[in-house]
């Protein structure tokens, strides 16, 4: 799911650098493509890694941020189009809520970063109420491809039935999951 989420931010050609965030890079050395920086992290948890990270990055006032969790793969070039067009405008701060409405799959504002990441249950709120703390009014983007995130194995097979999962996904659940039943 990584691999095609990552596949429709770089076909969108709307994000001049796209980098992994793990604590074990050396896993992914081979499986992305050069435009990907895989950058490795001491901290564990999300969304501590997320803070130490997006802290350490050296942002310009006119530059944007994108924070895309990878279970989203549904996610088509024109979503991130999308999203790309929603936070390119100065002091924006964009939130796509994930499918059930609960949480959050994707945060994109231009710097500052305007928010400490809340990844976790329920947190579309936690975030649209930081975001509004800073006086600013955020953009819910709803997108299907960017809302329909996979949290376990029933969401995985609802994509698969409707025929809305990218390329390498689907090959997965053909071959490690329909081939098992």
């Amino acid at each position: 799911m990584l691999l095609d989420t990552v596949e429709a931010m770089t076909a969108s050609r709307q994000f001049d650098a796209i980098a992994i965030l793990t604590p074990e890079p050396e896993a992914w050395g081979l499986a992305v493509s050069t435009n990907v920086q895989i950058a490795g992290t001491p901290v564990r948890g999300l969304n501590e890694a997320l803070d130490q990270y997006t802290k350490s990055l050296d942002l310009s006032d006119r530059d944007s941020l994108s924070v895309v969790l990878p279970g989203l793969p549904s996610a088509s070039e024109d979503d991130f189009i999308e999203l790309s067009e929603e936070a390119g405008r100065q002091g924006s701060a964009v939130i796509v809520p994930d499918h059930h409405l609960s949480g959050t799959n994707v945060l994109s504002g231009s710097a500052p970063f305007p928010w400490r990441p809340s990844f976790g249950e329920n947190s579309l709120n936690r975030h649209l109420m930081g975001v509004m703390r800073l006086r600013m009014l955020p953009t819910v983007l709803y997108r299907r491809g960017l809302m329909c995130d996979v949290d376990n194995v029933r969401d995985l097979m609802e994509l698969h039935d409707k025929g809305r999962l990218r390329r390498r996904t689907e090959e997965f659940v053909e071959h490690f999951i329909l081939e098992k039943i």
